[in-house]
């Protein structure tokens, strides 16, 4: 489909800015290389202050509150404040598959089965894919003879792709949410009353997940108009994927703690892989996007949009858990990495539709307006360059200036020893992800071995590492593809264990 020319221009610029900032660097490490030494320090101490400093409080005061979060029996609580009300809320599950293993697509049904809330308010669709019509159907009759009888409702369908579609996530969802709709229709159930979820299919659920989203529902002054974001921890396979893999997972997870606290009222937070919704909302806004990869931080722009800027995306502190990337052996794991994390980076396709979306809506504050889309801009952005240009350019030109002999003032001849300084403060750091993935990490087969206990504080050495490999470089390739119109199909993550 042809595209406008601001649409192609907004594509263009982020992509544009990364290049034109690693150009502009090499090409004056050459020409002004104290410039660039002078641009690297001050750099990196704005990051030392975002990461170190900002970053880590922010983890710290998130991690609290998922800590007191988890404690509570919400489903006590939500019985003893909310007896007659809890019975009008119901809960709908989606699950879309294309390709995933009888035994995974089994576990998170038994996981959603072994929850709190009940189940005779909960319906499930669980929806395969036309091109997968054979590898389904031998696994449907299973599930079917198995679940059907544990939910209110538990139905299975097949997505056959439409001539407006893109094969994927979100296309998949579109479908498994009408057939959903008919349901609950069917039931006469109002669709205020029905907290949708859109699951990935290795998602597990905690026991209390559903309890805690209805109180929330039933706290909220407007709970039609929520989207609730939990915390994504990535342990269902983590002591059999490699660690390099382990480290990408854990850096998601405090991630998201990290944006969990720019709160719905600072209007930042986006939705991403797993998250769920008011039923109603969905509607309104047309159910999921079918023709984008990103449909999972879509959803909320669109309701941000459709109700001008009234419309909360809240942080969830109870988590669901997911699988780290594995595949056959580490390469094809690390390779498999990259396509995810490319996929995610690509989120940036969100950029054209803030401002072509949101620029015409005059209803909509200003101010959520750009928070949003600087945080995506801004984000996405550092995502690609900060990493490459911390740990890599902050050395370039020290060496042009030690080959040349271009002598310098007092602060280029100590940079090496501030950069070193800079990065040593920064182990403070890694040393915090490092205790707090530790007090994450699931129970091993067998139990943990000294080496384990070890080796789960020393793989953080690796971080830089990962973020090049697993961050830099596939947020380049999405944001060059997004230049150059090369535009990416959706890639299922395969669920190897």
């Amino acid at each position: 489909m042809k595209k406008d020319f601001w649409t192609r221009f907004y594509e263009i610029l982020p992509g544009f800015i990364v290049w034109f900032i690693f150009i502009a660097l090499f090409v004056l490490s050459f020409i002004k290389p104290l410039l660039v030494i002078y641009i690297i320090i001050i750099y990196d101490i704005f990051w030392f202050f975002r990461i170190i400093v900002y970053m880590q409080v922010t983890i710290i005061y998130s991690w609290s509150r998922y800590k007191k979060v988890i404690k509570v029996n919400w489903t006590k609580k939500l019985e003893k404040e909310f007896s007659e009300k809890k019975k009008d809320i119901y809960h709908a599950v989606i699950f879309t598959t294309l390709d995933t293993p009888y035994k995974i697509v089994r576990e998170s049904l038994e996981y959603l089965y072994k929850t709190s809330y009940d189940k005779e308010k909960m319906i499930v669709v669980l929806s395969g894919e036309g091109i997968r019509e054979k590898d389904f159907k031998e696994m449907e009759n299973d599930l079917i003879s198995e679940f059907s009888e544990k939910f209110l409702k538990f139905k299975t369908t097949i997505h056959y792709l439409k001539e407006d579609e893109m094969q994927g996530k979100g296309s998949n969802a579109y479908h498994a949410g009408k057939i959903l709709q008919n349901i609950i229709d069917d039931l006469d159930i109002y669709y205020g009353n029905v907290i949708i979820s859109n699951f990935d299919i290795d998602t597990y659920s905690h026991k209390e997940y559903f309890s805690y989203l209805t109180y929330l529902h039933l706290t909220e002054e407007n709970p039609e108009r929520v989207s609730y974001q939990p915390m994504a921890i990535f342990n269902n396979n983590f002591w059999k994927t490699p660690f390099l893999m382990r480290i990408v997972g854990r850096s998601t997870t405090f991630w998201l703690l990290y944006e969990f606290s720019r709160d719905a009222g600072r209007q930042k937070l986006f939705t991403f892989a797993s998250h769920s919704m008011n039923f109603k909302a969905l509607v309104d806004v047309g159910f999921w996007q079918k023709d984008i990869v990103t449909e999972d931080s879509r959803i909320g722009l669109q309701c941000i949009n459709h109700y001008n800027g009234d419309y909360k995306i809240k942080a969830v502190y109870i988590p669901l858990s997911m699988d780290c990337v594995s595949d056959k052996n580490i390469f094809s794991a690390m390779k498999s990495q990259y396509k995810q994390m490319r996929r995610w980076a690509y989120g940036m396709e969100n950029f054209p539709y803030i401002i072509k979306k949101w620029t015409k809506n005059k209803k909509m504050p200003f101010g959520i307006k750009f928070k949003y889309l600087f945080h995506q801009f801004e984000g996405g952005v550092s995502w690609a360059t900060a990493a490459i240009v911390m740990f890599l350019f902050g050395f370039l030109p020290l060496q042009v200036i030690n080959y040349t002999n271009v002598t310098g003032n007092i602060i280029t001849r100590n940079a090496p020893d501030i950069l070193k300084f800079i990065m040593n403060i920064s182990l403070i750091g890694l040393i915090i992800c490092s205790i707090l993935s530790f007090l994450l990490v699931p129970k091993k087969e067998g139990g943990m071995k000294f080496f384990d206990y070890i080796f789960v504080f020393i793989q953080w050495i690796f971080l830089p590492i990962t973020m090049i490999i697993f961050g830099c470089f596939p947020a380049m390739e999405a944001y060059t593809r997004l230049m150059f119109a090369k535009y990416l199909g959706f890639w299922s993550t395969p669920k190897n264990r």
